[in-house]
């Protein structure tokens, strides 16, 4: 073999021992997986396609109006009594239609989307509904391995690009209560200048409830197409008395959105003339010095057109905005904490790049502290196209850019190119990234290839994976090879310096009858080496979690991995009372055994309450005997006053720290918002201060 030095070709291993960068030997040792790979992806392609299922991909002829119809809830209107019905929604897991059905009716005129829902309930006085917060996703995440909703609600999912993909579709909701939920297509902040607004009212009737929506086109990006078009479209229900959800075009157990419906022969206005929205802020602080600070920014939003936006944020403040708290305990790798800044929230699919099996999370917001200038450009110039733009400036310190490109080939085919720089002073670095994947059926592949600049030393990193999906079961094959050197700056991720296999087996269910409700088991298995062939990572984990009908639920975990001769190995137990229900639940685990080769225990609870129509308290402790003694205590509570007013605050206790703050808050709305915080919501320790912001819109 050429290159520099010398190295030793390990067949059994596909790979060789070297650890040169940028050598023709690293190359081989990067790329020689494909070999493997490319006998998988050749066999693939002879895999016959075998998701054709009852109730799928299901057409709806579009209806343009003359009339609009009041919206207020009542369908009785006769503007629906001329536009045809849809029915049949579909119980995805069971593959059969539902018992208690829902009716539409969809219409449409050159400013309004319409959309009247008659939901059918044999039991109508036990319709569940609570939430009065508005885009709150009506969901709970917190005691369950997944999405499980907590209340009756209906919405309506639009896909203009016919992208088949959730994220190319914006989702519209309403509970039965006739609060609203929506998530728009690509991501937006929430304030209601750019978000948009739209109407939804609901009411009470003799065999269930009726919803009724308008949705403007002004705030959808959709194809600029004067022919007829057809969009992606799906309706969907949970239906709380039952906890059954269901869907009008049936789009699997595995929720395929390339099987939505679709919305056939759309004629689709022209988009209003663009209009910039600016947003200034100011605020007034009193620190515990009793020094007052004055200071101001602004955000802005200009949809250049239907497909492309631009933003830009001036001396922006997140020192107002709560963030996420990491949780404490023994971890060998960074976690993940969400970002909750406005700034990344817009439009932050378009940056998305990486999954939970590849090298890592190319972008990852929370690398980027306050900055000074941040702008954005993202959006679909094509159909089948997919843009973002960012850059942040911290004057005299430093710069950070990001750009991804995908193209979607068809719903089962896509590749992209990400790349990513950070230069601030002595500390500079790249990574430049290109992804391919494909699905053929239940089963897919996917590729990645990836080389870092880390102040002038290069690295490669490679990820090929294969899954597989069914009724009940999600599944995954692995390998990744990523240089001890390898460096995402703006990224995420794991381990480097390594190169090995990891397998992933999920197995779920969703019973209709009988004590158990949901059930779900995970099994993982990690074997992985250095790169010079030396064992690195040796073992595996499993997870399962059984969901009972009377609302109690038992999680068990245990793993057990070697890193290197240090043993990590636990094993825990979780009871759960509401782990479906988001207003009222408690949960607790117990664990323990040796990290790091070291005896271990903790013990956690977690628990959240509504008491009344909007008072709602929470709690979440975590304590871990490991090396010494590690707390953690969250106390949240949160008042409304209004869908739009209310007070909260947070006590946090970590180990020797303690920190809380108190607020109110008057937004979402159109018009001025003002936020009054005492204290620092992301300090350690509290801090003696007040700080008074208000928002405008122009």
């Amino acid at each position: 073999m050429e290159g520099k030095g010398t190295s030793d070709f390990d067949v059994e291993n596909c790979g060789v021992s070297v650890r040169q960068t940028g050598t023709k030997d690293e190359l081989k040792a990067v790329f020689c997986p494909v070999r493997i790979f490319l006998g998988i992806f050749l066999l693939l392609s002879f895999v016959q396609s075998a998701l054709a299922q009852d109730g799928a991909k299901r057409p709806l002829t579009a209806t343009k109006i003359e009339s609009a119809p009041k919206v207020d809830g009542d369908i009785s209107d006769e503007v629906w009594k001329k536009i045809s019905p849809v029915t049949g929604f579909w119980d995805i897991q069971q593959g059969q239609v539902v018992p208690e059905q829902t009716t539409v009716r969809i219409g449409y005129d050159a400013k309004f989307i319409y959309v009247a829902f008659d939901l059918f309930d044999k039991e109508p006085e036990r319709i569940l509904a609570a939430e009065t917060q508005e885009d709150s996703r009506f969901a709970n995440t917190g005691n369950s391995s997944s999405e499980v909703f907590s209340e009756d609600i209906v919405d309506i999912r639009l896909d203009p690009f016919n992208t088949g993909t959730m994220g190319g579709s914006s989702i519209f909701s309403v509970n039965a209560i006739g609060t609203k939920s929506a998530a728009l297509g690509g991501g937006r902040a929430k304030k209601t200048e750019w978000k948009g607004e739209w109407k939804a009212f609901v009411k009470r009737t003799a065999t269930g409830w009726t919803a009724e929506m308008q949705i403007p086109w002004q705030i959808l990006n959709y194809p600029t197409k004067k022919d007829p078009q057809n969009f992606g479209i799906n309706f969907f229900r949970y239906h709380q008395r039952t906890r059954l959800p269901s869907y009008w075009s049936n789009i699997g157990p595995n929720t395929r959105e390339e099987l939505q419906g679709i919305w056939t022969g759309v004629l689709a206005p022209s988009p209003s003339k663009p209009k910039v929205s600016v947003l200034p802020y100011t605020i007034l602080g009193v620190d515990d010095n009793n020094k007052t600070s004055l200071r101001a920014g602004l955000d802005a939003r200009y949809p250049i057109t239907s497909e492309m936006t631009a933003v830009a944020s001036l001396f922006p403040d997140f020192g107002t905005i709560e963030g996420a708290i990491e949780s404490v305990g023994f971890s060998r790798t960074e976690r993940f904490v969400a970002d909750k800044r406005p700034f990344f929230l817009e439009g932050r699919s378009f940056f998305s790049a990486g999954m939970g099996f590849d090298i890592g999370q190319f972008f990852y917001a929370r690398r980027i502290g306050n900055f000074d200038i941040g702008t954005k450009l993202y959006g679909k110039p094509t159909a089948n196209d997919s843009f973002g733009f960012l850059n942040t400036i911290t004057f005299g310190d430093r710069i950070d850019t990001v750009t991804n490109w995908s193209h979607r080939v068809s719903p089962f085919e896509s590749y992209g190119v990400f790349a990513n720089v950070k230069s601030s002073g002595t500390d500079n670095a790249s990574v430049v990234t290109a992804n391919y994947s494909k699905e053929w059926g239940k089963l897919a592949f996917s590729t990645r290839f990836a080389q870092s600049n880390d102040n002038g030393a290069n690295s490669l990193a490679s990820s090929n994976t294969v899954w597989y999906q069914d009724k009940n079961n999600f599944a995954f094959l692995a390998y990744n090879d990523t240089n001890d050197k390898f460096r995402l700056p703006d990224g995420l991720i794991g381990f480097t310096g390594i190169k090995g296999w990891e397998i992933y087996d999920e197995l779920s269910y969703n019973w209709r009858s009988g004590p158990v409700q949901k059930s779900n088991t995970e099994f993982s298995y990690s074997h992985n080496n250095k790169l010079d062939g030396t064992p690195f990572q040796r073992g595996g984990s499993i997870e399962s979690f059984l969901g009972f009908r009377n609302g109690w639920g038992t999680k068990f975990e245990g793993w057990y991995y070697d890193f290197d001769g240090l043993i990590d190995r636990n094993i825990s137990m979780s009871v759960i009372k509401g782990w479906d229900n988001r207003f009222s639940n408690i949960g607790a685990t117990v664990g323990g055994g040796t990290n790091a080769s070291e005896g271990a225990g903790y013990f956690s609870i977690d628990t959240a309450r509504r008491i009344g129509k909007g008072l709602d308290i929470g709690y979440r402790g975590f304590f871990e005997n490991f090396q010494g003694h590690i707390n953690q205590n969250i106390f949240t509570v949160a008042y409304e006053l209004t869908p739009t007013r209310s007070f909260g605050g947070r006590l946090v206790t970590q180990n020797a720290d303690t920190n809380w703050y108190l607020s109110y808050r008057d937004s979402g709305k159109k018009g001025t918002e003002m936020f009054v915080i005492l204290g620092d919501p992301n300090a350690k320790e509290f801090r003696r201060m007040l700080q008074v912001k208000m928002v405008f819109a122009f």
